[in-house]
């Protein structure tokens, strides 16, 4: 009975319990149902509000949504609402902070694929906006200019939008049949073969006079082709075709295939490595214009590509040659208006001389530009002028070698002029100069080496030097008399004791029974010597000066040479290599040898990629002379 009784109470308890926890949960959800609705009837607002285009009022109510529920379920898709309506009110920096701001929330956000390329619209539809307000501002020409660059810079989608707001802007452009043309062939290079085709169909219709009719006609062939070609190769197949026409040297269809790869597969992976041997074909026909255009899309377009750092190479090589090539013009300018003033045409030099300045006002030679301009005048007995000249090379290169010659030479004209103005060091070489021609030669070598140990930096030491030979000639000691002309052959070998020099040294040498050397043999020597004293700085300057002065000579490759291992051995490699490079091209039967070094730089210069390439240079270069 106890038993009984006991197990009533427990079940009575159990369903009174049972009951309370029925009340607790109808009050709790009957709070919840009270709140959700409230929800709901917002987000359905302002659902409804951007279905009715309503974007303003879509900003307005979701940003506050936000604010009160940012707990809420649907708070992402409150936020995209709020982009979207950002976006199409064309206000796309609000949009694209809209964008970020949900997939900072949401990092796992189903629709993250379209947020990303809603934010890259934006990104380029901001920019065309910017473009839109600046189209018509500008001028019919200026304007398509603006267009074209966006075409030149392979920006193609944006260049065909901006080309058809240009077209409604400018109906009756001189353009148009120009722009009509970009249009297609903007999407011609997006692939778009089709699009294209009827474009430029519509341009041989409408423009049947035009330049464009025969290009478009061209692009309509090219496009059958293309299609052939795609629908007949694979992709690596036709890159594979491509090298192939490269490595056999037939760079006409070489840069055909690569140009046909490029616009049927633009964002393939092998599209750098593509856009590199294009240029490289350029380069191999010698059409280095072409090539360095190809070159700099490579570093423009693939900067992270393997091929980037190749190209910059290239194109630095480029440059360097250009640049040597402007430096040779500049030397034969000079050179031809030297000879002017040297057969007695003064009047013209000045002219010439003057014309040079502007055309070349940084050349390494402007000094001596204003030097002879300045000689002209002094041989026109016209002293006040070349004084003038002179003191003007005082102020603007006193640092220069004609600095020295131009200070003796306004005295000299001081001098015509009936003014005598003698300096210390003047005095002591008048002193000196004096002593030999009274054939007092001791005495005079004595004055003469004083007056170098006072004044070492002045070109009279050229003098100094010459006298001081012809007075041991004098005393028939050919031997010193040689070494005194030698040095001043080397030390002043533009000077105007350089070839009396060369003459009365040749003269010591055959007095005393020795082998005559030529002035550039002489030369050669002298700058090998100072590479042997590890003197490379100067082995490379007189180096180029000789090879500039003199490329036809016997000496030029040695010196060359010399050059090259100087760059070397003062561990500069990117001049070595660049040298190497041009030495083997010059000089044929050096090609192996200097290829070898260019092959061994690249692998100091941890260049693993150009060290394929000119290693398979080099292995070409030995079949060939198998």
């Amino acid at each position: 009975m106890n038993t009984r009784r006991l197990v009533i109470i427990f079940f009575s308890c159990l369903i009174l319990l049972s009951g309370l926890y029925i009340v607790y949960k109808i009050v709790d959800d009957s709070q919840e149902v009270a709140s959700e609705p409230a929800q709901e009837k917002l987000y359905k607002v302002v659902l409804a509000h951007y279905a009715q285009k309503e974007y303003e009022n879509t900003i307005h109510l979701g940003e506050s949504f936000l604010e009160k529920y940012p707990q809420s379920p649907y708070f992402s898709d409150v936020l995209l609402n709020i982009g979207q309506s950002y976006f199409n009110l064309r206000e796309y920096d609000k949009a694209i902070q809209s964008y970020e701001l949900l997939l900072d929330k949401f990092p796992n956000y189903k629709l993250e694929k379209y947020v990303l390329d809603k934010i890259e619209r934006a990104a380029e539809y901001k920019k065309d906006l910017v473009l839109s307000l600046e189209l018509g501002s500008g001028g019919v020409q200026t304007d398509f200019e603006k267009c074209k660059k966006l075409f030149d810079d392979k920006q193609y989608q944006k260049s065909a939008r901006a080309l058809k707001l240009y077209l409604q802007n400018y109906p009756d452009s001189p353009f148009a049949s120009n722009a009509e043309y970009l249009i297609a062939d903007s999407y011609f290079n997006l692939g778009d073969f089709e699009l294209a085709a009827k474009l430029y169909q519509q341009v041989i219709e409408k423009y049947p006079q035009s330049e464009e009719l025969y290009l478009s006609k061209r692009r309509l062939e090219k496009i059958g082709s293309l299609k052939e070609k795609k629908s007949g190769s694979s992709l690596t197949e036709i890159y594979k075709k491509a090298l192939d026409k490269y490595y056999a040297k037939n760079f006409d269809a070489a840069i055909e295939e690569f140009s046909d790869f490029l616009t049927l597969y633009p964002k393939s992976d092998l599209a750098p490595n593509c856009q590199y041997w294009l240029a490289e074909s350029f380069y191999s026909l010698d059409k280095k214009s072409q090539a360095l255009s190809e070159f700099e899309k490579v570093v423009k377009f693939y900067p992270s590509s393997s091929k980037a750092k190749d190209a910059k190479i290239k194109i630095k090589m480029i440059t360097d040659a250009r640049a040597e090539s402007k430096s040779s013009q500049e030397f034969q300018d000079y050179k031809n208006i030297r000879k002017t003033y040297l057969v007695g045409k003064y009047r013209k030099a000045i002219k010439d001389f003057d014309n040079f300045l502007v055309q070349f006002p940084d050349s390494k030679y402007v000094p001596n530009a204003y030097y002879w301009k300045a000689e002209c005048y002094y041989s026109l007995e016209e002293y006040e002028d070349a004084i003038s000249v002179f003191e003007q090379i005082l102020q603007l290169f006193p640092d220069s070698q004609k600095a020295n010659h131009a200070t003796v030479k306004i005295r000299m004209s001081k001098e015509k002029l009936g003014i005598v103005e003698y300096t210390p060091q003047e005095a002591l070489y008048k002193k000196s100069y004096g002593l030999y021609e009274s054939k007092k030669f001791e005495q005079a070598i004595a004055s003469f080496d004083d007056y170098m140990q006072k004044f070492p930096s002045t070109p009279l030491v050229e003098n100094c030097l010459y006298w001081i030979g012809e007075c041991y000639y004098a005393m028939e000691d050919f031997a010193k008399a040689a070494d005194y002309f030698r040095q001043t052959m080397e030390r002043y070998p533009s000077g105007n004791k350089a070839q009396d020099a060369k003459i009365k040294y040749d003269m010591c040498l055959r007095k005393s029974g020795q082998q005559v050397k030529s002035a550039k043999e002489l030369t050669y020597e002298s700058i090998r010597q100072d590479f042997l004293d590890t003197n490379y700085d100067r082995a490379i300057s007189r180096g180029l000066d000789f090879v500039e002065k003199f490329p036809q000579s016997r000496q030029a490759s040695k010196i060359r040479l010399l050059v090259a291992e100087s760059y070397q051995m003062s561990r500069k490699f990117e001049q070595a290599l660049i040298e190497y490079k041009q030495i083997g091209r010059d000089y044929p039967d050096l090609a192996v040898s200097s290829q070898e070094k260019v092959v061994e730089l690249c692998q100091r210069l941890d260049r693993p990629l150009q060290k394929k390439i000119e290693e398979r240079e080099l292995d070409e270069l030995k079949r060939e002379r198998q």
